[in-house]
């Protein structure tokens, strides 16, 4: 009969063999596309390797990641899974493979490094947590101290909101340049869902937009290439080639009247602008009409007396 040692030295030398046979034959735990959603549900920290049955790259990347997966313990307590649908990977801005993305409570962070087992893994541990600062209506000016010189460091800001599909397709690289940057710029994102004046504050029509804080000056991000690397790069170095603007103060009452009116209407602020010029015109009818009748009636007293 086994003793309880034997059957604890059996049990561990059986899980290192499938550990073993796992990395030898260099493949991931494949799951469908209808399951992500679940398992991102159900697990805090879910890495998944988007993938390709016919890219070469792909095949010669997966064994790295299996490696990457190998170091981690289960303590660490990330899953880490293959996927291998195009829908899918649509669906979260991913047209080119392979691709890791890594869900931390459901937020995606976009893995743009060197493959390999070491810097993956150390990667994972490192982004358990997110680096990005949520801004908004209240908080905006206190964090960044934007307007009275920023003594809270440079700060590069995506204005985003929540029903923008765009938008939504930025989280995973911004989340990468919030790793990138961190201890050296604060990367931060507004939603503007839910920060009226600030959208009215920058005067922003469009979403996503990005803006660089600096030394009480603002520079705008308007190139076509919404790539990392192009990011990276004007945030530290290429921002300083282009004309900064003054940071604009806090909104009025008078310069919020026309969107939070929009707000409490439920209509847009361009149907506000036209129910107010309307309104304004029937008020300028109305007063003519009245000085006009009040002016012939003046007259013709005068002419009777």
């Amino acid at each position: 009969m086994m003793s309880k040692t034997s059957f604890s030295v059996f049990s561990l030398f059986v899980s290192l063999c499938l550990l073993e046979i796992s990395i030898a034959f260099q493949f991931l735990p494949q799951i469908e596309g209808d399951q992500i959603n679940k398992l991102i549900e159900a697990k805090k920290h879910v890495a998944i390797f988007f993938k390709t049955d016919d890219c070469h790259d792909c095949r010669q990347k997966e064994p790295i990641i299996v490696k990457a997966n190998s170091l981690l313990t289960e303590n660490d307590g990330i899953t880490v899974v293959a996927v291998s649908d195009h829908r899918i990977g649509r669906e979260f801005g991913i047209y080119l493979y392979p691709k890791l993305l890594y869900f931390r409570n459901k937020v995606p962070i976009l893995y743009d490094e060197k493959y390999e087992p070491e810097l993956v893994s150390e990667w994972l541990l490192r982004n358990r947590e997110s680096f990005v600062v949520h801004l908004n209506d209240d908080n905006f000016e206190h964090d960044t101290q934007a307007a009275s010189g920023a003594t809270t460091g440079d700060w590069l800001v995506l204005f985003a909101h929540r029903d923008c599909a765009t938008s939504k397709l930025y989280i995973p690289m911004w989340e990468g340049m919030a790793d990138r940057l961190k201890r050296k710029i604060n990367v931060a994102t507004v939603d503007l869902a839910v920060s009226p004046k600030l959208k009215t504050r920058f005067d922003v029509a469009r979403t996503p937009i990005v803006y660089f804080f600096r030394n009480g000056k603002m520079y705008g991000y308007y190139d076509e290439d919404h790539s990392a690397k192009a990011l990276l790069q004007f945030a530290t170095e290429k921002y300083a080639g282009r004309r900064g603007e003054p940071v604009p103060g806090e909104p009025s009452f008078f310069q919020m009247f026309v969107p939070n009116l929009a707000e409490r209407m439920n209509i847009t602020e361009s149907l506000v602008h036209i129910i107010l010029s309307l309104i304004a015109g029937i008020g300028s009818a109305c007063i003519l009409v009245f000085y006009f009748y009040f002016t012939r009636r003046n007259t013709s007293r005068s002419k009777f007396e």
